[in-house]
């Protein structure tokens, strides 16, 4: 493979994007179910490229990713609520480590680029879809931690990962709400931690400005 893979972090925020714009208008259709499935394999197979740099990562980026694909594929074969709640979990653990390592890459780079940008705003958006599926999976596992309407999965589904992304940028609303202690905690986890990424992130790439400033004078 060679040493530098171009259009890693870019690939992958396409592909978030697309995830997260495209889930809603998919609610309805009857396909719905396997379109969002290629969806979130999609999303996965970018963060396999985007972890494909260090030896390491790409590495452990299999153990987590190829397992999450296969049992995104399986659900629609098997039908089981452990697989179909097991996939998530995965798919999750998948996510959550496509952003630390994103993060990584990130807050290590020397100089300002557009891939660097794209890999901070990648790991953003990670952050909210793992808090989202935390929120569904709490959601499946004790009925009643938020104020969302039971319904499919595909739904409830959507419905957490809008009130993370909520959450995570502070906006509070209240059209959705946690009503459970457990739910309350990660609600306001996620909030801080949204707020210190943003500004570790912006003292970063202010540092990154300024350093590659200093060097060109």
């Amino acid at each position: 493979m060679p040493r530098q893979l171009p259009g890693r972090f870019s690939s992958l925020l396409v592909t978030i994007l697309l995830l997260l714009l495209l889930r809603p208008f998919l609610e309805g259709f009857v396909v719905a179910r396997g379109l969002l499935t290629a969806l979130f394999i999609a999303t996965l197979v970018s963060a396999l490229y985007s972890v494909s740099r260090p030896a390491w990562a790409f590495k452990l980026g299999l153990v987590f990713i190829v397992p999450a694909i296969a049992l995104l594929l399986l659900r629609h074969v098997v039908r089981s609520s452990v697989l179909e709640q097991g996939g998530y979990v995965i798919v999750l653990l998948a996510l959550a480590f496509t952003g630390v390592v994103t993060l990584r890459s990130t807050l290590q780079a020397k100089r300002v680029s557009v891939e660097q940008i794209s890999g901070a705003l990648s790991a953003y958006l990670l952050m909210g879809l793992v808090w989202g599926l935390t929120f569904f999976l709490l959601e499946s596992a004790a009925p009643g931690s938020l104020s969302i309407e039971s319904g499919p999965d595909t739904a409830r589904l959507g419905a957490s990962i809008y009130y993370s992304f909520v959450t995570l940028t502070t906006l509070g609303y209240g059209d959705i709400l946690p009503l459970t202690d457990r739910a309350r905690s990660l609600a306001y986890v996620e909030a801080v931690i949204g707020q210190i990424y943003l500004v570790v992130l912006v003292g970063k790439l202010v540092g990154m400005y300024v350093s590659a400033s200093g060097e060109k004078n």
